[in-house]
């Protein structure tokens, strides 16, 4: 849901990436 405010914000950040796998996850989940 938030996750698109935040892509842009991750990229070219290496340590935002490994966080962006986790929130993807997440965001898997209570979508589902």
């Amino acid at each position: 849901m938030n996750d698109a405010p935040i892509k842009p914000m991750i990229v070219g950040s290496p340590f935002m990436a490994t966080w962006e796998t986790h929130w993807l996850d997440l965001s898997c989940i209570t979508r589902d």
